[in-house]
């Protein structure tokens, strides 16, 4: 008698080592052919739910509705079934039912097709059946997003899945990349190596895939037309290589780089490869005071940014957490004004305000108002912002104070920080790919007093457990599928010390303007000075308190002090502003420099070589002017 001996598995079939593997294989995709975190997440459920899709059948009149579609009209609420008296709940429960219906079989399709290794059911090809039903599926839910009543249930109930638009770009991938993802499950059902087998057939599967992308073009993404195209045959889905129902706006558009963005990489990598990363870092820790930890992050990140050697082309994404008024923004505006000055070109930068996006709707704000609402003709903020930004070498985006805002920004940003574009209200995919994304936060030191720096050796403790503490509230107040794609930057809180450099540096830019513009020399006494301290730095409220103070003080008041007699408009200041509009309106050629120096010779003869001498005495600030 043989006696039959079982083996274990070589490793465990956990969803931990299936996305391991999953993983392995991605990483052996040629080319731009990688597979994002999303796309991860669809391929582990089709693993993980194996059993489901097994004892599932296709529904003859589901497919019966995909197969004429394109032939004949088709009512497509006709898969999901009337149960009985309906609510109006119901029936947009009904309704959004019936992409669920569509997808489900294009994920048993995939099943089939990837895992049991299936390639016809009943004489339908179900390589083909697969992308179209995802097709279909985005289709019918791009119609579906153009009602407002079940924009908003969507909303509210969607729970694990993207946002309207970004879920009907998913499916239009799905469908694009239908036989991408069938050989990526093949590969686990065979236990083939990572290399060299997978690539090859990967390759050959991406390009077959990737066919309808290449007819429609690389530029502008259109919307998907309502009539999709009919099937070869009675009951012959259409063949893999050619163009499945809306898939004109294939995201194989979003991962190649137009000939723009790739000239940007160029310049990019001449600019970067010419930055002095270490001069960099010296000027940010002279500019932004006692934040060194924060601007090693930020700079050695750059100088890995600048060898080229990240992966794929998505935003670098950054949380930076810290005490209000410690430099956060700060940080961000003087590496752009650096690189600016370094580089002689313009590096945008957009600053969004969260506690602006209160409600869901303000999100349309950044991508558009949909089709059919108030100023839905007009660009949101962000295809303005992608204007600019397609046309430098690198952009920043912040995003200030966003455990403020409302949920839905957060979720919204998710997409653009997985794989670098996004969806705006006209259709259109709008990239990224050097773009630098950062979150501010106050969680974890607004809800206390930050508390004062310790002499000594109890200095360190005390870093840690507010390091610690801000930690456990940035994952209480932010969800963990945002917080898992940031780098998180941590400030420290000021100390009197900083405060000290930071009026240091205020004051020298005040002066410096006045005595470029108008020849006057700033002089702050000591008295002066330890006055502004004392009234304007808190270890709560950071240094904005202190530079409002200064500003007052400084600049606000030697201004009322040196205008206290205005010059009149002579004859030869009127023919000075003649020329001024003359230049405006363009009809003349003129040469700014000397309008410059011409101002300037104006205002600083009216004014004449003096010193301004901001005293402190009796309780109150004194400005006294003396003879330069």
């Amino acid at each position: 008698m043989t006696m039959t001996t079982i083996q274990d598995p070589p490793q465990p079939l956990t969803p931990e080592a299936l996305e391991a593997r999953l993983r392995s294989l991605a990483q052996a995709l040629p080319g731009d052919a990688g597979v994002d975190d999303i796309e991860m997440r669809h391929l582990l459920e089709i693993l993980t739910r194996s059993s489901l899709l097994v004892g599932q059948g296709y529904d003859r009149r589901t497919l019966d509705r995909i197969l004429a579609s394109g032939r004949q009209p088709v009512s497509w609420f006709d898969l999901v079934p009337l149960a009985g008296k309906e609510t109006k709940e119901d029936r947009l429960v009904r309704a959004l039912s019936v992409p669920d219906v569509l997808r489900t079989c294009g994920d048993k399709c995939l099943y089939d097709v990837g895992l049991a290794g299936r390639r016809t059911f009943r004489g339908i090809d179900l390589q083909a059946l697969g992308p179209r039903s995802y097709a279909l599926a985005s289709h019918v839910l791009s119609l579906l997003a153009d009602d407002r009543t079940l924009r908003d249930f969507y909303d509210h109930n969607r729970m694990e899945r993207l946002p309207i638009e970004e879920e009907v770009l998913f499916l239009r991938q799905c469908a694009a990349r239908f036989q991408l993802y069938a050989q990526l499950l093949a590969a686990i059902r065979t236990d083939a190596p990572p290399l060299p087998a997978p690539r090859a057939a990967v390759s050959a599967a991406l390009e077959r895939s990737t066919a309808a992308a290449r007819l429609a073009g690389t530029t502008t993404a259109r919307r998907v037309p309502h009539d999709p195209g009919p099937p070869p045959g009675a009951r012959q889905a259409p063949p893999a290589t050619a163009p499945a129902a809306g898939a004109e706006a294939l995201p194989e558009e979003a991962e190649r780089l137009s000939r723009e963005e790739r000239l940007a990489g160029y310049e990019r990598t001449l600019l970067f490869s010419a930055l002095d990363i270490a001069g960099l870092r010296r000027r940010l820790k002279d500019m932004v005071v006692d934040q060194d930890a924060a601007v090693d992050q930020l700079c050695d990140d750059l100088a890995v940014y600048a060898l080229g050697t990240r992966g794929r082309p998505r935003p670098q994404s950054y949380l930076l957490v810290g005490p209000t008024g410690v430099g956060k923004n700060y940080l961000l505006e003087s590496l752009v004004r650096c690189l600016s000055a370094t580089w002689g070109i313009d590096v945008p930068l957009l600053v969004i305000e969260g506690p602006q996006y209160t409600y869901p709707s303000d999100v349309t704000e950044l991508k558009g108002s949909t089709r059919g609402f108030i100023r839905s003709d007009e660009e949101g903020l962000l295809a303005e912002f992608h204007a600019r930004a397609g046309k430098a070498p690198l952009s920043f985006l912040l995003v200030d104070e966003v455990e403020k805002a409302h949920p839905q920004l957060a979720r919204f940003f998710l997409s653009l920080m997985d794989r670098g574009w996004t969806l705006d209200n006209k259709g259109r995919i709008l990239r990224f790919p050097a773009t630098i994304l950062a979150y501010t936060s106050n969680l974890g030191y607004s809800e206390e007093a930050a508390l004062g720096r310790p002499i000594g050796y109890g200095a360190r403790p005390v870093r840690s457990v507010r390091a610690g503490a801000a930690s456990r509230s940035i994952k209480r107040g932010l969800p963990p599928e945002f917080l898992n794609r940031l780098h998180v930057i941590h400030f420290a809180p000021l100390s009197r010390d900083s405060a000290w450099r930071i009026l240091d540096q205020e004051i020298g830019r005040i002066a410096a303007r006045y005595r470029g513009l108008h020849g006057v020399e700033l002089v702050v006494t000591p008295a002066a000075r330890q006055a502004l301290v004392a009234l304007g730095f808190s270890e709560e409220y950071g240094a904005r308190h202190l530079m409002a103070q200064v500003d007052r003080v400084c600049n606000v008041e030697v201004s009322l002090t040196l205008h206290t007699t205005p010059a009149s408009l002579t004859p030869e200041v009127h023919r000075l502003l003649e020329r001024i509009r003359a230049a405006r309106q363009g009809s003349k050629a003129i040469d700014e420099e000397s309008i410059r120096v011409d101002v300037a010779r104006q205002t600083r003869g009216r004014l004449g070589p003096l010193r301004v001498i901001v005293d402190h005495h009796d309780g109150r600030f004194v400005h006294r002017l003396e003879p330069g």
